[in-house]
């Protein structure tokens, strides 16, 4: 699967970025988006290292699966304008999922970046996010 689409307001069409695997069945995919993935990165960055890791972003696409311990996982990966924007949001996204309980970053290519996030085993009424 190919997720791709043009924001309509700047008129900029993401690539198209194949769904990554999962590891498990898998129960949602789609694109996670430049926006959310600032806003990931703020969680562990200033605002201003966030946004300028993520100015290099040119499209991804996310899976989503629950592992047979009953964690949520997502994994998405990114394609981003050249090396230094994937050097640049990689270290970011390091960064970010070494505060995160069960977290990785991998580069793709010459241009991609993956990462790959599990929650916890959550208490009952917790949604148990990956993220």
């Amino acid at each position: 699967m190919t997720v791709a689409g043009t924001d309509s307001i700047s008129g900029f069409t993401p690539v198209a970025v194949d769904t990554p695997p999962a590891d498990g069945d898998p129960t949602e995919s789609g694109m996670f988006g430049e926006f959310l993935l600032r806003l990931s990165l703020t969680s562990a960055l200033l605002e201003s290292d966030a946004t300028a890791a993520a100015r290099g972003w040119r499209g991804d696409s996310y899976v989503v699966w629950r592992t047979p311990e009953e964690n949520n996982c997502v994994r998405v990966d990114t394609e981003t304008a050249n090396t230094r924007a994937r050097d640049l949001l990689s270290q970011a996204i390091t960064d970010w999922t070494g505060t995160l309980p069960d977290a990785s970053t991998e580069l793709l290519g010459d241009t991609g970046v993956r990462f790959t996030s599990c929650s916890v085993q959550a208490p009952a009424g917790d949604g148990g996010s990956p993220l």
